[in-house]
């Protein structure tokens, strides 16, 4: 099995940011559906969706060298970056604005 790496991440935030991932509304990561939704729910439900988000930032964390200065930080931007960029291209009805959202995340993403 290959160790975490920092190039690791970058794949995975190319998978996150993918066009195969944005098409994927059935498999989507509940990151990207539920946000309004968790911030609407109850502790328990909101519990769970950061349960989802800590295990991002882990995943991010080990593969940037957890304990490194500036992983946790790196992480934590990755993740809204992926987050973030996502769920905005979702709700976009022109798919060019959409690219471009996911592309400009992508491209700060690999510059951390």
């Amino acid at each position: 099995m290959q160790s975490p790496s920092p190039e690791m991440v970058q794949n995975m935030v190319k998978s996150y940011l993918s066009d195969e991932h944005l098409g994927d509304v059935d498999g989507q990561c509940p990151m990207i559906a539920l946000p309004s939704d968790a911030a609407r729910a109850d502790d328990s439900v909101r519990t769970a969706y950061q349960g989802l988000l800590e295990s991002m930032l882990w995943l991010f964390e080990q593969c940037l060298g957890e304990g490194k200065p500036g992983s946790r930080q790196r992480a934590l931007t990755l993740s809204a970056l992926c987050v973030g960029g996502m769920t905005l291209a979702r709700t976009l009805p022109d798919k060019k604005l959409a690219k471009e959202l996911r592309d400009a995340a992508l491209q700060e993403a690999s510059q951390i």
